[in-house]
């Protein structure tokens, strides 16, 4: 089983991606001039997400949003994470503003658990997160360096729509 990683902090969810899961080879010619992330994961819950779960937890005593944190926790933990890759990448760009324009290369996935987990989740905290866009980030550029290693958030497959994306042939 996939491996997770959940931060308290930013009440955020990474599935991790084993390099060796990837085929790497089919993207050298498309990712001439960028730079191949250091990890790979798939997004679970991402900051946006994270930050409509703090709000929730915040209206809640102490004890309560340790409770729910350990719900979350123990939810994240018995949901089956196995992942596959379809054979469909894109390249992305986001202007975040003048000085951070971001550019991505990302392949498509799939997640066994993703869409119960969300159901089951959303009932928990009563509240309506939207599933994200299945994926893996493999390259980035862009004209911060160190901001454009972060990739750029697709919180969903709408909001995937709203960028600027050049479906690739691998």
């Amino acid at each position: 089983m996939a491996e997770i990683r959940f931060s308290e902090e930013n009440m955020t969810l990474l599935l991790d991606v084993k390099k060796e899961d990837i085929d790497l080879n089919k993207y050298q010619e498309i990712s001439m001039g960028f730079e191949l992330k250091s990890e790979f994961h798939i997004t679970i819950i991402g900051f946006r997400g994270g930050e409509e779960i703090k709000k929730v937890l915040s209206l809640m005593s102490l004890s309560d949003q340790g409770i729910f944190i350990e719900r979350i926790k123990t939810l994240a933990c018995e949901t089956n994470w196995k992942y596959s890759f379809i054979n469909l990448a894109h390249k992305i760009s986001k202007d975040y503003s003048e000085t951070d324009k971001r550019e991505s290369i990302i392949q498509i996935a799939e997640v066994d658990g993703l869409v119960q987990f969300y159901n089951d989740l959303n009932e928990m905290l009563n509240i309506h997160l939207e599933y994200p866009l299945e994926h893996v980030t493999l390259f980035t550029r862009g004209t911060d360096m160190e901001k454009s290693k972060m990739g750029i958030g697709i919180n969903s497959e709408i909001e995937f729509f709203a960028l600027n994306y050049v479906p690739l042939n691998i």
